[in-house]
């Protein structure tokens, strides 16, 4: 997946960088600047929510009031959402199998945030109040005066939390550039604006059955006008291209990755 990762960044990378349109804040309001390193908030709901933000290296500030260079091209803003019973370790470690962080490199702010514990005390998401909770964060990594471009924010996530990245994708499209869910699939079926689509999918998932995925490929490839039975290649992957026709030069394609 590191590759694919690499090959569908310029995908992601579509929108040209756009001046960001800063907020004035109280004085009360002002926090301490966003650091690399696992970040606390209060959602809306009033839970303790965590999340873990990595910024780029080469990242000149984490405020919005950075320089002229800087300000001409903000990063992307990257969520990465994971699987139940994860944490947001299972990205920032690499002892434990997601290797995101090197696929995306300096491409991208980057933020991994946690889900609740559910009755048996697994981390897991939930359509109950997690939407909410995502909204939440974007307010405060505003609020925090993170530093990305509005118009390319981004997400992605493994098993449930590739069934999150679909709603999120699916509710709010005015909102999210592109999305790329492994191993989950679409649940609702009324979506608003519209995103890039990046999907993959083991046909060995005895959780996520390939067919129920291939379910939430249609959708999408419908959705975004395209046909569903002409594809093209991606050299060098197990990926087919669904972006041939369609509205005449629609930015939002979809990539289908089926493998084993």
């Amino acid at each position: 997946m590191k590759n694919m990762f690499k090959k569908f960044i310029p995908l992601f990378l579509l929108v040209g960088p756009l001046l960001l349109s800063g907020c004035v804040l109280e004085d009360d309001d002002v926090q301490p600047p966003l650091e690399t390193g696992l970040q606390t908030m209060q959602s809306t709901r009033g839970d303790e929510r965590t999340y873990y933000v990595l910024l780029p290296e080469d990242n000149i500030a984490a405020t919005q009031v950075v320089s002229s260079a800087a300000a001409d091209e903000p990063k992307p803003l990257l969520i990465a959402l994971h699987g139940t019973g994860g944490t947001h370790e299972r990205w920032t470690d690499e002892q434990l199998g997601y290797d995101l962080i090197d696929a995306v490199g300096d491409g991208a702010v980057m933020v991994f945030p946690n889900a609740l514990p559910d009755a048996n005390n697994s981390q897991q998401w939930s359509f109950a109040y997690d939407f909410e909770f995502f909204l939440d964060l974007i307010a405060e990594l505003d609020k925090r005066g993170l530093n990305y471009d509005p118009d390319r924010i981004f997400v992605t996530g493994h098993s449930s939390g590739a069934g999150m990245a679909h709603e999120i994708g699916c509710r709010f499209g005015d909102i999210i550039r592109a999305i790329a869910p492994s191993a989950g699939t679409l649940i609702s079926t009324e979506c608003v604006g519209a995103v890039a689509v990046l999907m993959s999918q083991g046909v060995n998932d005895r959780l996520v059955n390939v067919d129920i995925a291939r379910g939430g490929r249609r959708f999408w490839v419908l959705y975004n006008g395209w046909e569903e039975d002409l594809t093209v290649p991606v050299e060098g992957s197990p990926c087919v291209d669904h972006s041939l026709l369609g509205s005449p030069n629609t930015p939002y394609p979809v990539y289908w990755c089926e493998h084993s």
